[in-house]
């Protein structure tokens, strides 16, 4: 008889962890692009459609200005395509954590 639990996964495991973050990370993608008042429209349709490579993008570029800002809270603006993307989260240890991001006027 197996010591794996019936589902096929172990808990406690890093597997455990890996899926609790693609969760958050879908819940944060959600709120962010899935609110109009957020006004990302074009951005989207810059990568013609895919919400999962816009989210991406604005992670990849929130982290590489946190690689240059001390810890702590802030507001920053990225340029992702041409598109002005304005960020507020947190700084730590070099990573960035979004509170919220949105495009100003469109």
């Amino acid at each position: 008889m197996s010591d794996k639990p019936s589902s096929g996964h172990f808990s406690g495991t890093s597997g455990d962890k890996a899926h609790k973050d693609a969760i958050a990370k879908k819940n944060k993608q959600n709120h962010i692009l899935g609110q109009s008042k957020h006004k990302f429209g074009s951005l989207i349709d810059s990568f013609n459609g895919d919400k999962n490579k816009t989210f991406d993008a604005i992670q990849d570029a929130a982290n590489k200005v946190a690689h240059k800002l001390p810890d702590g809270i802030t507001t920053q603006k990225v340029k992702i395509n041409g598109i002005e993307v304005t960020i507020k989260g947190f700084v730590k240890d070099k990573k960035f954590y979004f509170g919220t991001s949105y495009i100003e006027g469109e």
